[in-house]
């Protein structure tokens, strides 16, 4: 569920005039968004699902969708520390269990050359791009990005840098930094540091001179430790990357986070991410075990029949209570 900053309306917008941004906070209409995360790159190749980017988005707008959340991968735009541009990656997939999101097949991907074909191709199509980021290696050989202190900020500024000398930002609504922050993405330096400081009593000797919260616990389970440090993170991000493009709305996406744990003043909208299995209505069995994706286990075809009766019996109470959360 994506909600535009205080003052504003959901989303939805015309193509701004070329050159001109129009984020999703000054936007006038509903915006039906399609999450095509990383998949949209992963799967592009030969008898792959995004095959045809054309006639992917084509068949999108024909479903009445108007804009996409994608991972543009980021951490593959950036450079590496010493300057260099690597244009080409191979992510490699172990095992042939089927993939949820991502590839399925060992492949080779192009991400500066894709992203400005693809997004090309959003605008033909009058599909609005929000970018997003979750930050995860993909089977690559590349790992310094993961690991550098700065390193999603840096590789966020030179993302929007490379789009910005392309012509290719007037096509965007909002920059959602770090998917399902703080805890589903692949930034390891930041994962490292919330580890850190999971143990109080060893963080204090570790740094007698760090100036502690209260050690309170806050109830999903971070103290108040990872919670200061975390706010702290993310809010700076925000607030630095708005300083530098103030025409964009920045936010990190959110999941399974009570509104009392974060702190929301650096975001200029709110995209929290509310799935069918969590809805205390959902009585559909096995629906939580899909994920597994285990094709000899599950009846697929009866799961979704069974979902399908449900959204249509139950449509109007699930998006009240979507709206409420």
């Amino acid at each position: 569920m994506l909600l535009a900053a205080p003052g504003s309306m959901f989303g939805g917008l015309n193509p701004a005039p070329s050159g001109k941004v129009v984020s999703v906070s000054q936007v006038k209409k509903t915006l039906a968004i399609a999450m095509w995360d990383f998949s949209w790159i992963l799967r592009h190749h030969r008898y792959g699902e995004f095959e045809n980017w054309n006639k992917a988005l084509e068949e999108l707008a024909e479903r009445g969708y108007n804009a996409i959340r994608l991972d543009v991968l980021p951490q593959y735009i950036v450079s590496t520390p010493d300057g260099k541009i690597i244009d080409e990656y191979r992510s490699v997939r172990q095992g042939w269990a089927p993939a949820m999101w991502g590839n399925d097949y060992t492949m080779s991907f192009r991400p500066r050359e894709a992203l400005l074909e693809f997004m090309t191709a959003c605008k033909k199509y009058k599909i609005q791009v929000g970018l997003a980021s979750w930050f995860m290696d993909h089977g690559t050989e590349r790992k310094d990005i993961f690991m550098e202190e700065g390193g999603l900020y840096r590789a966020w500024d030179e993302t929007l840098t490379f789009l910005k000398n392309n012509q290719m930002l007037d096509n965007v609504i909002y920059v959602d930094i770090l998917n399902e922050f703080p805890n589903w993405h692949g930034y390891d330096w930041f994962r490292n540091e919330m580890n850190l400081r999971a143990d109080v009593e060893q963080y204090k000797l570790n740094n007698p001179e760090a100036n502690l919260p209260d050690a309170e616990t806050v109830k999903i389970g971070w103290n108040n430790l990872q919670k200061v440090f975390f706010n702290q993170f993310i809010n700076d991000h925000l607030s630095r990357l708005k300083q530098k493009y103030p025409a964009f709305d920045f936010f990190a996406s959110l999941e399974s986070i009570s509104f009392d744990n974060i702190d929301l003043a650096n975001f200029n909208a709110m995209d929290y991410h509310i799935w069918f299995n969590q809805c205390p209505l959902m009585k559909i069995p096995e629906l939580d075990e899909v994920a597994e994706r285990d094709q000899a286990k599950f009846n697929y075809g009866m799961t979704m029949r069974e979902l399908k009766s449900f959204w249509a019996a139950n449509k109007d109470v699930l998006i009240l209570n979507s709206v409420i959360i």
